[in-house]
């Protein structure tokens, strides 16, 4: 980060602390000043489990230090560089960090700079704490002299988990965290970061303009949707606040618990599916196949409509995005047929969509649509 950090000892209670100083360079730095007081002001607004507490700040002339209780542990960065990390230990440690960023959305902060050497996961416990909010945007009616955000707060940081907001020279709002958790997630779950160049401007761009590369086959479609969620470019496609993703991580979870998370049904398997799917999945979940072929279209095209989700329970809105996609891989196997990308099925998302219509608009002779109950 932007200061020293050392361990220290607190001499009025006898407590080990961690001791963020200013180094002699910059001690005289307005903007590292600045900087070094938002985390202070920030941390002071937040009391949760999941960040770091503050003990004390102090500035004086040449020496302004932040006090923070020391969290006895590695980084998440120190983690992933030793291996894969079990899908388990994944939804479990992104529960965790959720919470601490919807509590710290909850108080009006936006860290914009989550990171995994932002995080620490700690020896005791397993948990993990969210660290240096130097970065963070504070919304406050009364703001300090210190909460304002400055432009070098808005360049700073990992351009590897910006928001294309944030890396298109924007300030960012809550939903900048959800993409830096997404890309978190990603890098989790595959072992590789979402996105990775040669230097910060062709990073930057990855962000801007590209995708990341497709997940491993074997994660859970559930998952992989809601982390592409998460990773939208544009902000109102993503998650619309981080409540919303931490709900979907506990569904997650509560699927891996009942055994319910499992990675795609292999090939041949998804084929055969696929097609008793397509001949009689409405006795089963409510699909409906419609075929109408309008007159001037071949009869070996189909488009598979994103399903809609008329179940109470929220888990099924990724079952249903799954599904369709898994429907549509394997019908994209069938040399015979021609099926439409998903990317121009999704105009119809959340649509209650007329079967002939989507059919002329997509130029295609068959539809296919579905429901989860």
């Amino acid at each position: 980060g932007m200061g020293i950090v050392s361990q220290a000892v607190d001499r009025a209670t006898g407590e080990p602390v961690a001791l963020k100083l200013l180094p002699p360079e910059d001690s005289q730095n307005p903007k590292r000043i600045r900087r070094l007081a938002r985390e202070a002001y920030a941390l002071q607004m937040l009391s949760h489990p999941g960040i770091v507490k503050i003990k004390e700040y102090r500035a004086q002339p040449g020496c302004h230090f932040l006090a923070m209780e020391l969290v006895a542990g590695e980084t998440l960065r120190t983690r992933l560089s030793q291996g894969p990390i079990p899908l388990g230990q994944v939804l479990d440690w992104s529960a965790q960090i959720a919470a601490a960023v919807e509590a710290a959305h909850a108080k009006g902060v936006v860290h914009r700079d989550l990171k995994p050497s932002n995080i620490m996961i700690e020896s005791a416990s397993g948990s993990v704490k969210l660290l240096d909010f130097g970065l963070a945007k504070i919304s406050d009616a009364s703001p300090s002299p210190h909460t304002q955000t400055t432009v070098d707060g808005a360049v700073a940081g990992t351009f590897s988990y910006f928001s294309p907001e944030q890396a298109n020279g924007g300030r960012g709002d809550e939903r900048s965290d959800i993409f830096s958790f997404g890309a978190i997630l990603y890098e989790m779950i595959a072992g590789r970061r979402a996105f990775d160049r040669p230097g910060a401007v062709a990073t930057a761009a990855a962000v801007l303009t590209e995708r990341p590369d497709p997940l491993p086959a074997e994660v859970p479609l559930p998952l992989k949707a809601l982390i592409e969620r998460c990773l939208e470019k544009d902000p109102a496609r993503r998650f619309g606040t981080m409540r919303h993703v931490g709900e979907g991580i506990e569904n997650l979870r509560n699927l891996a618990r009942h055994g319910r998370l499992k990675p795609p049904m292999r090939r041949k398997t998804r084929i055969a599916v696929a097609a008793v799917c397509a001949l009689a999945g409405a006795i089963a979940i409510g699909w409906f196949l419609r075929v109408r072929p309008p007159a001037a279209q071949p009869q070996r095209t189909v488009a598979v409509l994103p399903f809609t989700n008329q179940s109470s329970d929220p888990a099924s809105r990724y079952l249903s995005t799954g599904l369709a996609d898994e429907i549509t891989e394997a019908l994209s196997r069938m040399k015979t047929l021609r099926v439409i990308a998903p990317s121009s099925a999704s105009q119809f998302n959340g649509q209650t969509a007329d079967s002939r219509q989507a059919g002329r608009l997509l130029h295609v002779a068959n539809v296919l649509e579905g429901s989860v109950e």
